[in-house]
């Protein structure tokens, strides 16, 4: 069985290991959309938050275009560098500041996981009501963990088929509801039009582009180095807004006739006998495809222990075991907020909006307009940082600048900031982080520079075949 398995982990990706095209980055992340949960995502706009159609249809295309670009202009590092996103870090935190980050994303994967992991768990016990809840939440995950230990291609099948299958289906599902004769020109139209409550959806829908930003290169890092970045940026840019808007249209438009929260009941009453089948559909990818938060979270846990453990580097064995552990973790987690996922859900996404945003300005900033794509790949894998030192002190102070500037413009059901409050709940939070934190990082970074003298010329060349990682390898 080993021979199927991904043997690399967070190493830089050989070049005679390097392959695929751009375009297939649009399956990965259209299909990474194909889940039960973004269509209840895109429900709380007309449920939650009381909006029209209309009004929630505007909020999702303005979030989703506006964060999609910042997630998408991640796609073109996997390439250049062949390593994952949070390896990529150290360039601009240093190996101990970006471990810092590291832990809130995985923080984050496994949060998206456990929640994943719950709706397809309902969605199973639903249609085998003889299974109760926490077993389907553990069959899922269990899956979730084989998939996870297969990695890198099964994960790119796994979202192909869910491009196709699950697309197809959502789109079917978007067509039925339409002519079910349940939606009306008035239910469309009815909803209270609040700022706080549009600006919230509009918030939600950039985050969950933005949230994907620490994945983006873990799924791009084994295409050949020459690969154009702005082709792996629009594929990846019009899979993520247009897989992401699908379901979460289909989540919209069911809030408008249904009373109450339950957009996957809703569904199903409202689309009839194919609902059951588009409901199998969706349970079976769940059971496969969460798994690309799982592989995440592995890829970040070697990342956070490599940290300190230079050598440490494993291949199949110890990824799999890295994944098998998280998985048990996820299951607890899932079995026990299983009865208050959907609060749960909100609080995750505003907290991970406050940690990211100032994280993705940084990280583009300095690969995009500091130095240029160029970084010592062999450095990041030293204990001591190599040439980018254990902690980058203009980074950090940008990145604690750019959580600080966002607190008086929070709001959420965990705080509310004064700004936010006299704005009648209006969270802006994250266009002040990115206004504030995009040009104090290059102004400080270009003073640092100028400061230490001309940066010398580093490469990312990828390594040869014959290229021994010094790993300990498992």
């Amino acid at each position: 069985m080993t021979s199927i398995l991904e043997q690399n982990s967070i190493g830089q990706i050989p070049l005679d290991q390097r392959h695929g095209r751009p375009g297939g980055l649009f399956f990965v992340w259209f299909g990474a959309n194909m889940f039960l949960i973004t269509v209840v995502t895109g429900g709380l706009g007309t449920t939650v938050f009381g909006l029209s159609f209309w009004a929630t249809m505007a909020a999702l295309v303005i979030g989703l275009v506006a964060g999609g670009l910042f997630m998408a202009l991640h796609a073109a590092q996997g390439p250049a560098l062949g390593v994952p996103q949070m390896i990529q870090s150290r360039g601009q935190f240093g190996s101990r500041g970006a471990t810092v980050i590291v832990a809130v994303v995985i923080f984050m994967y496994m949060g998206w996981f456990a929640s994943n992991a719950v709706v397809g768990g309902q969605a199973l016990h639903s249609l085998l009501p003889g299974i109760p809840l926490a077993a389907a939440i553990i069959l899922l995950t269990l899956t979730n963990i084989v998939v996870a230990i297969i990695g890198y291609r099964m994960l790119h099948l796994v979202m192909r088929l869910g491009t196709i299958i699950l697309g197809g289906g959502f789109l079917i599902a978007l067509i039925l509801t339409m002519t079910s004769g349940k939606v009306s020109v008035a239910g469309l139209q009815s909803g209270d039009f609040t700022i706080a409550g549009f600006m919230s959806v509009l918030s939600i829908s950039a985050l969950w582009a933005v949230a994907y930003a620490p994945y983006v290169s873990d799924y791009s890092r084994y295409l050949p180095p020459d690969t154009g970045p702005i082709r792996a940026l629009w594929a990846t840019y019009a899979g993520i807004v247009i897989g992401s808007l699908l379901p979460m249209t289909l989540g919209a438009l069911i809030g408008t006739v249904i009373s109450g929260d339950d957009v996957v009941g809703g569904l199903l009453d409202v689309i009839g006998p194919f609902g059951v089948l588009l409901m199998w559909c969706a349970v079976l990818f769940s059971g496969l495809s969460n798994a690309l938060n799982l592989y995440g979270a592995s890829l970040c846990s070697i990342t956070f222990i490599q940290t300190f453990s230079e050598k440490f580097i494993p291949r199949a064995k110890g990824r799999a075991a890295v994944a098998a552990a998280l998985g048990l973790i996820a299951i607890v987690i899932g079995v026990a907020g299983a009865g208050n996922f959907l609060d749960f859900l909100v609080s995750l996404i505003g907290l991970m909006f406050f940690v990211i945003t100032p994280w993705t300005a940084i990280n583009l900033v300095d690969y995009y307009l500091v130095k240029h794509g160029n970084y010592q790949v062999s450095e990041f894998f030293k204990k001591d940082g190599g040439i980018y030192g254990k902690w980058n002190q203009s980074a950090a102070i940008v990145y604690v600048v750019g959580l600080l500037v966002q607190i008086p413009f929070l709001a959420s059901a965990l705080y509310t900031g004064p700004v936010a409050g006299a704005m009648s709940g209006v969270d802006i939070s994250w266009i002040v982080g990115l206004l504030v934190t995009c040009p104090l990082y290059y102004f400080l970074s270009k003073a640092s520079e100028s400061r230490s003298g001309p940066r010398v010329s580093l490469t990312n060349t990828a390594m040869s075949p014959d290229s021994v990682e010094g790993a300990d390898v498992r």
